[in-house]
């Protein structure tokens, strides 16, 4: 090899090692982007679209859909329904946040009357009731309803979540005029909880629910205790043998 060989050999490797690498090492890192969980790509170790491996989402196939395991409704009052659906979460580590959901009730003629929406927070390896109260029909007379998902079911990863509110003293009065189921609540943690919707099912000897409704607790402080109270205009038509009370919140 002449010696001019291997001097312009030399100088495109200075070129190559000072010049092109650095830049090539600029431009990598300028218009490389790593792979996450919100580039709608499957890439690293997700086994869908942002979902699965190492992501927040669970990916649908990857998660049981919740089972609805019943749905009724409830008179209250002249062209006044209460409906309650019971909802079974059988994923361990699953939950579904901001579930939107419809109730539709029907008449004898199987003709839609009206339709109620909302939207619920499904925890965790939980059996949870979804309640709309104070639902108007007019002059019309529901004989079923019927309860949907009416949204794409978001699945995330989270742990299964304990119980943190004790009831008890739960005790019905005036079941021959106007009932009203009392009970105390209180938060056994150090921390406070917000936003707790309480729903109440009674339930005769047989264990059918006779009637249902909710109320709502805007805060309970570290080891504070409320009295909550569910009230009837009318009284029912079967005696109240067991009543459950059911705290539904999101902790922390």
């Amino acid at each position: 090899m002449s010696w001019g060989t291997k001097r312009r050999n030399l100088v495109l490797t200075t070129l190559f090692l000072f010049i092109f690498i650095p830049i090539g090492a600029i431009a990598f890192l300028v218009f490389y982007n790593p792979p996450t969980c919100f580039d709608s790509i499957q890439n690293s170790d997700e086994s869908g679209i942002d979902c699965g491996g190492s992501c927040q989402l669970i990916c649908t196939q990857e998660a049981f859909e919740p089972v609805v395991l019943w749905e009724r409704l409830f008179k209250v009052d002249e062209g006044v329904y209460n409906v309650l659906a019971y909802i079974e979460n059988q994923n361990a580590n699953a939950s579904v946040i901001g579930a939107r959901y419809m109730f539709k009730l029907y008449n004898e003629q199987n003709v839609p009357i009206v339709e109620r929406e909302g939207v619920v927070s499904i925890l965790p390896n939980s059996v949870l009731p979804v309640i709309e109260t104070n639902i108007q029909t007019e002059k019309q007379i529901p004989t079923r309803v019927e309860f949907d998902f009416v949204s794409d079911l978001v699945f995330e990863k989270r742990s299964s979540q304990e119980s943190y509110i004790l009831v008890k003293d739960e005790l019905i009065e005036n079941i021959t005029t106007e009932p009203r189921v009392k009970a105390e609540i209180q938060n056994i943690t150090l921390s406070r909880i917000q936003d707790i919707d309480i729903v109440v099912i009674l339930y005769d000897s047989f264990s059918n629910v006779i009637q249902t409704s909710s109320t709502y607790v805007p805060e309970l402080n570290s080891e504070e205790s409320k009295e909550i109270v569910f009230t009837w205009p009318n009284p029912f038509a079967q005696d109240v043998a067991r009543i459950e009370v059911i705290p539904i919140y999101e902790s922390n």
